[in-house]
């Protein structure tokens, strides 16, 4: 009976007769075998296909600006500016956003607009103005500071033991603090990330809230010397709106730490300045330089040296007269190496000196 079968099922195959598909699962009031019809026809009329929205996951037409995944608090953020469709964007105190040659070594903040970056003191407050181009309500902002190396970007930013224990703050973990009372210290409990929400006040275009920062970026077991960015994104109902990064690096000597990071900038693009002695500089430095004056002994000649014992002006022996016929020569220099040239030259006249005046001896 199987082979039976089998054979039948070859003749047909090579007859080109192929036996009709199984009914499609569903109340379909006819079957597939008496109908013209092919399957795909029949999928497409029993299971329209969904259309894909227009927004993601909630957003509205005016704030489909950037997708969910972009949220800073993610184990991945995005480091990127994006300024989304209400041109969110911050803004310093002219006073903080000095050129580098007016600012000193212990300027309590500084930023750099060559490295994005902002250098400032620790617990030192700094006024970041956030601005948008276009009205609107229910809207805030989320500071987060994530680490700059990609090895080190899933990990969050906390302060350090010692600050937790030291300067003891309502949420001690959180390295971004902000003076408003309405601020809101968050933690995502996926990412284990800690940001601060502050509110933006309804159809206000801009609003300035002033931050510091608690924590060193050289705290063992904290920042750890590791590069910091700082995230502040514009969000509704967790949508993010718009999006500003910039470096953050949190120190003792803020001013020193922008010329010394914008010098080795320019090193490796090959445009350091290079520094000018004025002339007064140039002459104190080849005065440091002088060779010291030769102490040149004096021979006696005359009648009292002849009663004494000693020379006379009118017979004067050859190492008298070798003696006599030194002289002091100041010669001066333009820097360290060539003072210790000239000091080896000055030791070998002096050495031959006493070699000859020992041969006319």
């Amino acid at each position: 009976m199987g082979d039976e079968n089998r054979q039948d099922g070859l003749d047909r195959l090579m007859r080109g007769d192929h036996p009709p598909p199984p009914p499609f699962p569903g109340n379909l009031d006819r079957s597939l075998s008496g109908t013209s019809e092919t399957s795909l026809d029949i999928l497409c009329k029993q299971e329209p296909l969904l259309e894909c929205p227009a927004t993601f996951s909630g957003l509205s037409s005016e704030d489909s600006g950037l997708t969910p995944s972009n949220c800073p608090t993610d184990p991945t953020p995005h480091l990127t500016d994006q300024p989304g469709r209400y041109n969110f964007c911050l803004d310093f105190s002219p006073d903080v956003c000095q050129e580098a040659c007016r600012i000193v070594s212990k300027e309590p903040a500084t930023f750099s607009q060559t490295l994005r970056k902002l250098f400032i003191k620790m617990d030192t407050p700094c006024q970041l103005k956030f601005n948008v181009d276009r009205p609107l309500t229910g809207a805030s902002i989320r500071v987060v500071p994530v680490f700059e190396q990609s090895c080190h970007i899933q990990e969050p930013v906390v302060r350090c033991i010692h600050h937790q224990s030291v300067h003891k703050l309502p949420s001690p973990a959180h390295l971004v603090r902000c003076e408003d009372p309405a601020a809101v210290y968050d933690l995502d409990h996926m990412s284990r990330r800690y940001s601060t929400v502050v509110p933006l006040p309804d159809c206000h275009l801009s609003v300035a809230h002033s931050f510091r920062f608690a924590c060193l970026s050289t705290c063992v077991g904290g920042i750890n010397r590791r590069g910091l960015k700082l995230i502040c994104s514009l969000e509704r109902d967790r949508k993010v709106l718009g999006r500003r990064v910039i470096g953050l690096k949190v120190s003792t000597c803020p001013g020193r730490e922008r010329n010394t990071e914008e010098g080795g900038r320019l090193a490796k693009t090959g445009v350091r300045k290079r520094k000018t002695a004025s002339p007064s500089q140039a002459r104190s430095n080849r005065s440091a330089y002088r060779l010291p004056p030769i102490s040149t002994p004096t021979v006696p000649c005359g009648p009292s040296a002849a009663a004494a014992g000693g020379p006379s002006d009118t017979a004067p022996s050859a190492h008298q007269s070798h003696r006599a016929t030194r002289f002091q020569v100041v010669i001066q220099v333009q820097n360290e190496q060539s003072y210790q040239y000239a000091l080896q030259c000055k030791n070998f006249i002096e050495n031959s000196d006493i070699i000859m005046s020992s041969n006319w001896a």
